[in-house]
């Protein structure tokens, strides 16, 4: 149904309430009847409503969760139609008095169907109401008798030839759009097949509430077929549990000012899934505590008896193929849990959902829970362990394993890659996924931790049986996923209105015959953004340079200096705290060096812009003499050497006359430096490597053509042949064979040797482009050198026999040089930026990305110890603010 239709609906229901009061007196009598004696029994959603117009009024008193909804053109339409009307009759005080019911149906055509009721207690007739509506709907409108024996008439839209049919059914005025439903509920009426003789529902609706604001009622066998048109066809499958969750849940509305709460009871009958948590105690949720601390969606059930619970919900020849599979008998698996579990996850679109989901389970004791799991992982197959931070993990090999333990609505998780956290076996889809979750928790990013979530969790009970919770900003690109086009774009439309929802959940507590039931809507104009770092900072404008970690002589940990684009200078301690800023006359083109420019172990901050070379001690003064003019313009980032290790440094740095500059620490030119001049401008930083005792001093200009010079700038290699180098592949000292003793890549991206002659010798890994980054680095730990390519958004990893070892696809091209860094002796990352993302992802040695949610980061970024703790620390930039991650 259309958002004019719906608005529709109201605008033509709010007519003949008006209509009805207005008439009061009129003589043709009728006697008011029942909308329950009305409603087809396969109603999927029913709502009443005692006082329209008092809620209306609540709506419109300054409630800031009704003014963002209005943000939303469908129910701003509403309220300017439902103003206009109340205007016509001059605010009299009786105006939508009377009470209404809303009758919602499925329809594979239109989606839904629509019945609007109200009671014809003051006995108006159908003439009556004929005669108001005619001069207020004018010549836009046209009113005739409906065809066939049904008491009422038809509007006509001229424009949209749209039929609107209002009816008296038994002594109820009936609104809907729809004259199929309307002929259906006239043939329920006469056939008794209304919710009046629905004995489950008739004996749920004596436990609601007289003084709420309305009345929700949800019929579970037809509400999966209300959803069913707007699904996309491949996800319908996903909600046919639905049908089987429960008969009929009854919810009490209470509209507050930040909050909509509902609450009521859900029959509970023993052919229902419901019926599994019915008998339990309601027990405390505790796996908060080892769920990522930016989960947007959580599925728990606890229950104070597992094995009760799983005999509900699954046959005996269930569980005995189940059993059969895992050659171990099922039954000591469920001795061996409490109770609580949990599905989670972090993701934002459908495609994340598999490597960004967990399943927790509480065990009641781990040890017996480990022997356990190990048993049945070995029965399946699995012959491997891997380590991670002192957490062993397993997979046991049977997809359907987690859906036979605890319901296909924690089905996600197929692949059953499994550790143990406290007290809870965890299950993912990968070994990354639960790399990602121990990172989460071994850096304490967990949900418990969360302030939105705490904040929402206040107004939740402590114990129950079941909890879904999600928060509709971050799922919202998830969810449509699940929809059909024309829905999803619906959603998206209203995104706006999405993100102030700071959280919704429905909670369940068992009871008989009934379960206790609510749901909580909450909007927050207070969020608090959630983000993994331990701390940011904003500084005046957009970081362009930075962020570089220094070492602080006086404290032995590390201060961080980033520069941002009016070229001012700021230094951080390890807590954030800006210790100084400095103006400095325009962008630094080079990284920062420390050297010791005294040789008394105090550090200086070593950098160049285009037309000045800067030296700063700590505290951001200038030491003597600098900075330095250059006389012309340096066209690279500047370099520093220290050939013997006794801080006598060399500075090199290209200029805008193609010649490479040697300089002292005091900025005196170097003597007998030969000043190698180049064919084009030199923009790429001097590269030195050491290969038996000699230094190879590598130049690289605009047309990538090179030099090879040794300390005094005299040509060390001449090159036999075209090199033709790739502008982002950097020059590496061959570790893997003797074919040159210098490797780097052309632009067709084949590898290239170059021998101490000027020999040059090619190896072909596959064709990339001319714009593809190259490292030459030990990427899965075994002590060779790997290969690796960065090319059009793709990851690609070889070993020294060109075994492709690993691949990944970011979706978008990485411009930003990927760096490698050492956590530990042990433990080596990569790091990549897809900054059209602004993204960080950080690969182990398996591949596995460590974290893969949560990292901000728009150019490179540093990782290392902040302090003398072992707590290793990723900092980055993104905009004007300073990221402070830790991330081991």
């Amino acid at each position: 149904m259309s958002k004019k239709n719906i608005v529709i609906y109201i605008l033509f229901i709010l007519l003949v309430i008006i209509a009805s009061f207005w008439f009061a007196l009129n003589n043709t009598f009728q006697k008011a009847g029942s909308p329950l004696d009305i409603i087809a029994n396969d109603v999927a959603i029913f709502i009443e409503i005692d006082n329209p117009s008092k809620v209306y009024s609540i709506l419109n008193s300054n409630n800031p969760f009704w003014e963002n909804l209005l943000k939303a053109e469908s129910i701003d339409q509403f309220n300017n139609n439902f103003a206009y009307i109340d205007n016509l009759i001059d605010g009299d005080d009786m105006f939508f008095d009377g009470p209404l019911s809303i009758g919602i149906f499925s329809d594979t055509t239109n989606f839904l169907d629509v019945a609007i009721l109200s009671p014809n207690s003051r006995k108006i007739s159908l003439n009556a109401l004929k005669k108001i509506l005619e001069p207020k709907l004018k010549r836009e409108y046209g009113i005739t008798n409906i065809d066939g024996n049904i008491d009422g008439f038809k509007i006509v839209d001229a424009d949209s030839k749209l039929s609107q049919y209002i009816v008296s059914i038994n002594g109820v005025f009936v609104y809907s759009t729809s004259k199929k439903l309307i002929m259906k509920l006239q043939n329920a009426s006469n056939t008794l097949g209304v919710l009046s003789n629905d004995t489950i529902f008739t004996n749920l609706r004596k436990t609601a509430g007289s003084k709420a604001h309305g009345r929700i009622f949800i019929n579970y066998s037809k509400f999966a077929e209300l959803l069913s048109p707007i699904i996309a066809i491949d996800r319908r499958e996903d909600f046919n549990w639905l049908s089987n969750f429960a008969s009929w849940t009854e919810m009490d509305l209470q509209i507050k000012t930040n909050e909509i709460l509902l609450s009521g009871f859900t029959s509970s009958e023993s052919n229902k899934y419901i019926s599994a948590i019915s008998n339990s105690k309601p027990i405390k949720m505790g796996v908060a505590n080892v769920l990522p601390f930016n989960t947007n969606q959580m599925l728990w059930i606890g229950v104070s008896d597992f094995g009760d619970f799983y005999r509900k919900i699954f046959t005996n020849s269930a569980s005995e193929k189940l059993s059969a599979r895992l050659n171990y008998n099922i039954g000591d698996v469920v001795s061996a849990l409490n109770g609580e579990f949990a599905f989670a996850t972090n993701s934002g679109t459908i495609s994340e959902v598999k490597g960004n989901s967990w399943i927790a389970a509480g065990v009641r004791d781990k040890e017996d829970a480990i022997g356990i799991f190990k048993s049945i992982d070995v029965n399946t197959g699995n012959k491997k362990e891997s380590k991670y931070n002192g957490y062993k993990i397993r997979q046991i090999k049977d997809e359907q394993f987690i859906s036979g333990l605890f319901g296909k609505a924690f089905s996600t998780i197929k692949s059953n890659y499994y550790t143990f956290i406290s007290d809870y076996v965890i299950f993912a889809n990968s070994e990354s996924s639960l790399i990602n979750l121990i990172n989460f928790i071994e850096t304490g990013k967990t949900l418990d931790l969360n302030d939105n979530y705490k904040d929402f969790s206040d107004n939740i009970s402590t114990n129950s049986n079941l909890l879904l919770y999600f928060e509709p900003s971050d799922i919202l690109k998830r969810v449509n996923s699940y929809l059909n086009q024309n829905t999803s774009r619906s959603f998206e439309s209203e995104n706006e209105v999405l993100s102030s929802i700071q959280g919704i959940s429905i909670q369940m507590t068992s009871g008989i015959p009934y379960v206790f039931t609510n749901a909580y809507l909450k909007h927050s104009d207070e969020y608090h953004e959630e983000n993994l770092a331990t701390w940011k900072v904003n500084v005046d404008d957009e970081i362009l340079n930075g962020p570089f970690l220094v070492n602080d002589h006086q404290t032995n940990s590390k201060n961080i200096i980033i520069f941002d684009k009016n070229h001012n200078m700021y230094l951080l301690n390890s807590e954030g705290k800006i210790m100084w800023e400095k103006k400095i006359d325009n962008a630094p083109i080079s990284d920062i060096y420390e050297i010791d420019f005294y040789k008394n172990r105090k550090i200086q901050y070593l950098f160049n812009t285009n037309d000045f070379i800067y030296l700063l001690d700590k505290k951001g003064r200038d030491v003597t003499g600098y900075p330095k003019k250059l006389h012309t313009k340096a066209t690279n980032g500047l370099v520093v050497f220290d050939y013997l290790k006794k801080k006598d440094y060399r500075i090199l740095l290209a200029q805008s006359d193609k010649k490479v500059y040697n300089y002292s620490k005091t900025g005196k030119e170097i003597k007998g430096w030969s000043l190698p001049r180049m064919q084009s401008i030199v923009n790429k930083p001097i590269e030195r490597l050491m290969v038996n005792n000699k230094d190879y001093i590598i130049i690289t200009d605009l047309g990538n053509q090179i030099k090879i010079v040794d300390r005094k700038g005299k040509r060390r290699i001449k090159l036999k042949g075209t090199l033709n180098k790739a502008k982002n592949s950097d020059f590496y000292v061959n570790k893997t064979n003797s074919k040159g003793i210098i490797i780097t890549t052309n632009v067709n991206g084949k590898l290239i040797y170059i021998s101490s002659s000027g020999n040059l010798n090619t190896t072909d890994f596959g064709n990339f482009s001319g714009n593809h980054f190259f490292l030459y680095e030990d990427f899965n730990g075994d002590g060779s050198k790997d290969f690796i390519y960065i090319d059009k958004g793709k990851l690609k990893v070889f070993d020294r026999f060109k075994k492709e070892l690993f691949n990944y696809d970011f979706g978008s091209d990485i411009s930003i040089r990927p760096m490698f860094f050492e956590l530990d002796t042990k433990q080596k990352v990569l790091g990549i930026v897809d900054d059209d993302e602004k993204i960080i992802y950080l690969f182990d040695k398996k591949g596995n990305i460590i974290i893969s949610k949560g990292l901000v980061g728009e150019r490179q970024f540093t990782i290392g110890k902040l302090s003398a703790s072992n707590k290793i620390n990723l900092v980055s930039a993104s905009g004007n603010t300073l990221y402070n991650y830790r991330i081991k």
